[in-house]
C-alpha cells in the first residue's frame, strides 16, 4: 500500500500544529500567573554569551531545514525524507540544552500532539511504501 497520500495529510497536520502551538504561545502567555510572567521577562532580559548566540544561530539553521523538508515533503521531493528525519532528532536532542521554560498548558498539549504526528511521519517514511522510501518500493514490486 502507498502511503504518500498518508503522509502528505499528516505533513500539512503536522504544519497547522506548528502554527496553532505558535499562536497559542504568544496568546496564551497573559493566562499565566504573575510570577511566572516575571520570570519569562526576567529570563529575556538576561544578556547572552557568544558560546549562547552561536547555538541559536545554528538552531535557527535547524529550524529552516526543518520548515524546508515539510514543503519538499509536500512537494514529493526525495531529499526531503532525510532531512526530515535528521532535523527532527537535532531539534529533539537539544531540547535538554534549551534550559528551563513556561507554556501554558494548551501549548503544552499541542506540542506533545506534534511530537506523535512527527513519530508518525518518520515511521511511514521509514517504514512503508512511498515516494520517499525507493527500497520499499522496489521491494514491494
Amino acid at each position: 500500500m502507498d502511503t504518500t497520500i498518508h503522509i502528505n495529510k499528516l505533513v500539512w497536520f503536522y504544519i497547522l500544529l506548528l502554527g496553532l502551538y505558535l499562536i497559542s504561545s504568544f496568546s496564551l502567555e497573559a493566562y499565566l500567573p504573575v510570577v511566572l510572567q516575571d520570570y519569562m521577562q526576567y529570563e529575556l532580559e538576561i544578556e547572552t554569551s557568544f558560546l549562547e548566540d552561536t547555538a541559536i544561530i545554528l538552531l535557527l539553521v535547524v529550524v529552516f531545514a526543518h520548515l524546508s523538508s515539510l514543503f519538499g515533503l509536500l512537494r514529493y521531493k526525495l531529499w526531503s525524507k532525510n532531512l526530515f528525519i535528521y532535523t527532527t532528532v537535532i531539534l529533539h536532542l537539544a531540547t535538554p540544552f534549551y534550559g528551563p521554560y513556561i507554556e501554558h498548558g494548551v501549548s503544552a498539549f499541542i506540542e506533545g500532539v506534534s511530537l506523535v504526528v512527527s513519530g508518525a511521519i518518520i515511521a511511514l517514511l521509514i517504514f512503508t511504501q512511498s515516494e520517499f522510501n525507493n527500497a520499499v518500493k522496489e521491494d514491494a514490486q
